[in-house]
């Protein structure tokens, strides 16, 4: 985590966060959430499957950082979902 308040600091991720994550169709259906553990520095890992219901075009992945406090504004980056039956 970056804090912006006079000198620039660093601050190492709670051990105990998780990464919330919401995959909703074009449409707005959700069609996937829940959580993933992070590693020592912050990262993760996403495998998702996409139910073969779900519509064809694109879609949205929602990450949220949970059980951290003083984050403020979020971040949006897009990128299409790979076709159904491949994973992300």
């Amino acid at each position: 985590r970056l804090t912006l308040s006079g000198d620039a600091q660093l601050k190492a991720i709670d051990p105990d966060a998780t990464v919330g994550y919401v995959v909703n169709d074009s449409y707005g259906n959700e069609l996937l959430q829940g959580t993933a553990n992070l590693g020592a520095l912050g990262g993760f890992d996403l495998e998702l499957q996409l139910p073969d219901t779900a519509n064809l075009g694109a879609a949205s992945l929602m990450l949220t950082l949970n059980g951290e406090s003083g984050l403020e504004g979020t971040s949006t980056w897009r990128q299409p979902l790979p076709a159904r039956g491949q994973t992300m």
